[in-house]
């Protein structure tokens, strides 16, 4: 059974504006981040969510407010990162909660690295210490570090080797 469906827009009026008027939310943006991992094919975390076969259930893909909804009753706040218990299932109320971001890495799959009480140890130039040591050494957050192994496809040592882009855009010259 294919994974693939059509993702439709949320309760659109005249003009293919969003009824609810929370799109720029967190909220919102976790609910649409899930659809987009699991469903546009074309995502570079697909292959981990639905290119393994994780949904979101209908009830939550449909509607977002059915979602807000979840969320409020079981403990959402802006510090908190949803977590599916089951790594393997799927988004859905009775596999998912609320967790510190802290937390919440220590349920990921391990690409290229071994996992070991829920701590990732990284072996670089034959030295193998925990991610969090190592971020501690190279004075970077893990999240930044995680997302460049995760998300960009860095390998461990250039995740931590690359260097910081500077922040902003910088003043045009008049």
């Amino acid at each position: 059974m294919s994974n693939i469906i059509e993702l439709k827009p949320h309760r659109q009026r005249g003009g293919g504006h969003i009824k609810h008027n929370k799109s720029k939310t967190r909220l919102y943006s976790i609910w649409n981040g899930m659809k987009t991992r699991c469903y546009r094919t074309y995502h570079d975390s697909y292959s981990n969510y639905g290119g393994r076969g994780i949904k979101i259930c209908q009830e939550w893909l449909d509607d977002f407010e059915v979602f807000e909804k979840w969320a409020l009753a079981n403990g959402y706040n802006d510090n908190l990162s949803i977590d599916r218990v089951n790594n393997d299932g799927d988004y859905e109320p009775n596999n998912c909660r609320w967790i510190p971001w802290s937390q919440q890495s220590g349920h990921r799959r391990v690409r290229k690295v071994r996992s070991y009480k829920q701590t990732y140890i990284w072996e670089i130039n034959g030295v193998e210490k925990s991610i969090i040591d190592w971020c501690k050494e190279y004075g970077l957050s893990r999240q930044m570090v995680e997302y460049r192994v995760n998300v960009k496809g860095m390998t461990p040592y250039e995740a931590l080797n690359t260097p910081i882009a500077p922040q902003g855009r910088g003043r045009k010259s008049s």
